[in-house]
């Protein structure tokens, strides 16, 4: 007895409603979006924090790490964190507030800036960094699920060992406010949908060179 086989119509079907569904959250005057101004500030941000190696580069990748510092590549300082930094620059964004190059590093060592969402014993120990989300602006305390439209990902292997470029690479999908959304928490995983976010980007024009 063989098993229906899945109809390619019904799938293509689904991929179109998620597709409409994406720009229909995109027009929605409850989605949060950035403004022009805030895009270009941040943009700018983003690529001079890349250039400037007195500061470190934030990497969403940890493993009881987050706060330390790694040195890179390079010689680069790199700090691991989860997507507590995404959420507090999308939320900073939103406000139309960007901070200055300069602002960055009392950001970080004033825990102004969070490397995640919260710190274990043993983290906090080695931690350079020891900013959290209870202490920031964010989105996931108001109820949103914020994503990337472009994937982070790092890939495998160690981070000391990660090539220069794909590290300023990651920095710069993972901080860069232009490179998010924000759904209802209930429904997060309709973030990670790529027919969802291709209809987001198809109102937005995010993602689009």
């Amino acid at each position: 007895m063989a098993f229906p086989r899945c109809s390619p119509a019904f799938a293509e079907g689904i991929q179109r409603r998620l597709f409409e569904l994406g720009a229909e959250w995109a027009k929605d005057p409850t989605c949060p979006r950035l403004t022009p101004q805030a895009s270009v500030a941040w943009s700018t941000l983003i690529s001079d924090w890349v250039q400037c190696t007195a500061l470190p580069l934030l990497v969403r990748r940890f493993q009881n790490n987050r706060g330390s510092c790694v040195v890179g590549n390079g010689g680069r300082t790199l700090v691991p964190t989860d997507n507590s930094p995404a959420q507090w620059a999308f939320a900073v964004a939103h406000s139309g507030e960007c901070p200055s190059l300069d602002e960055i590093g009392s950001l970080l060592q004033t825990g102004r800036l969070p490397v995640a969402m919260a710190l274990s014993i043993e983290e906090r120990k080695r931690a350079t960094y020891t900013g959290t989300r209870s202490k920031c602006v964010g989105t996931s305390e108001a109820g949103w699920k914020l994503a990337h439209i472009e994937g982070v990902a790092l890939g495998r292997g160690s981070l000391a060992d990660c090539p220069v470029q794909d590290v300023e690479a990651h920095f710069t999908r993972f901080l860069s406010p232009c490179n998010m959304l924000v759904v209802p928490a209930g429904v997060a995983g309709i973030a990670e949908v790529k027919d969802f976010i291709q209809g987001y980007c198809s109102v937005t024009g995010v993602g689009k060179e």
